[in-house]
């Protein structure tokens, strides 16, 4: 448990996190208890939107309190926050699962000591304690106060927008060309999500925590809508509502320092990173982590049939273009791939977009059998 006076809120494991400003800087406050206070907060059946405000409020207000915010949440995730005194009293009894195990046990004892002594056995006991063993054997793979595991897959075709309601709930856009595989049961929900681009709006259940794992980035959700896009050259997180953490090796790269935008004071430590609402987390190899201001309108336009693009480089549009039609569009010298360029365009008009990139970069397209080719202007 973390130190700090005893609860006092509804949240009978932590006392309100500080709202206000003059509370947040208040000379002598323990940050590290602040930060396990938000970590009880975010772990309530709801965060409201003042909440969010607040915890964001908070992480800006010092560097060092982003840097405590994520040691607590590992803390938090790795040894819980509940001492024996919070748990319900059941928790301490055997279940029914381990009581026929220990029946079990207690048969294949008594039947090896009366063989060992050659001690004769009654029908009735042999009879009874065989059947022990085949209930004990035959229900211990079934346990009837755990939901039974749920998995669904979902996938998009190119060129296809589409939205998809999972079994907790959940709903999420997937952008073209995108595949999703979901595992659900009694105890968390999980998402394994291809390369591609999808939009989550997530139900909020604290018994059960939503991961989304793509490639190796790992976003762990907390009551939240955000976008996650992901290809070989890297991916973004945008939140609109709640927070977020996500997980990147890239992180936890020493020379990977943040670059805000925004001017915003906060620092990336460890391998993860806590998004707010109105923030973006863009990783791109060999490039800087990026932390920007975002609005919630500008985040996945796709879902209306818009690609926009801020700085972006052309290989990323032009990964996104393969997944609007089927004719391959290929870059052929990495200098045009890496040249930069902040446009919208419609997704309806593959045609239009390229004649538009030939128009205003130095490039040029070449058809190379059925498929196309961006190449440097002579």
């Amino acid at each position: 448990m973390w130190p700090g006076p005893q609860p006092t809120s509804t949240r009978p494991w932590a006392r309100t996190p500080p709202t206000r400003k003059n509370e947040m800087a208040k000379p002598g406050t323990d940050i590290m208890t602040t930060a396990f206070e938000w970590c009880a907060t975010l772990d309530e059946a709801h965060v409201s939107e003042a909440d969010s405000r607040a915890l964001a409020a908070w992480l800006e207000a010092d560097p060092s309190h982003r840097e405590a915010f994520d040691r607590a949440r590992r803390f938090w995730h790795e040894l819980g926050g509940l001492g024996r005194e919070q748990l319900d009293p059941a928790f301490f009894h055997p279940s029914w699962r381990e009581r026929a195990r220990a029946a079990m046990r207690g048969a294949v004892c008594r039947i090896r000591e009366c063989m060992q002594c050659r001690q004769p056995m009654a029908v009735g006991s042999v009879a009874v304690i065989c059947g022990l063993l085949v209930f004990a054997i035959s229900h211990l793979t079934v346990d009837p106060g755990v939901a039974p595991v749920r998995e669904a897959a979902h996938a998009t075709r190119i060129g296809e927008v589409r939205t998809v309601r999972l079994d907790d709930g959940s709903s999420v856009t997937l952008g073209a060309n995108t595949s999703i595989a979901a595992t659900m049961d009694s105890h968390g929900r999980l998402v394994r999500m291809s390369e591609g681009e999808a939009f989550f709006e997530v139900e909020r259940d604290t018994s059960r925590p939503f991961v989304v794992e793509s490639g190796d980035l790992r976003i762990t959700v907390h009551g939240t809508a955000f976008d996650i896009r992901r290809s070989e050259l890297g991916a973004r997180v945008a939140v609109t509502s709640g927070v977020v953490s996500v997980s990147s090796p890239q992180l936890a790269d020493p020379d990977a320092s943040a670059q805000y935008q925004t001017g915003d004071s906060a620092t990336t430590s460890g391998i993860s990173r806590v998004l707010t609402a109105g923030e973006r987390l863009s990783l791109e190899a060999d490039a800087p982590v990026r932390v920007e201001s975002v609005r919630a309108e500008d985040v996945a336009p796709w879902r209306h049939n818009m690609l926009v693009y801020i700085d972006a480089p052309l290989a990323e549009i032009v990964a996104d273009l393969n997944r609007y039609q089927r004719r391959s569009i290929r870059i052929r010298d990495e200098s045009v791939g890496r040249i930069r360029l902040t446009a919208t365009f419609h997704g309806n008009d593959i045609q239009g977009i390229l004649a538009t990139l030939t128009e205003a970069l130095p490039v040029r397209l070449a058809h190379v059998g059925p498929d196309i080719e961006l190449r440097s202007a002579p």
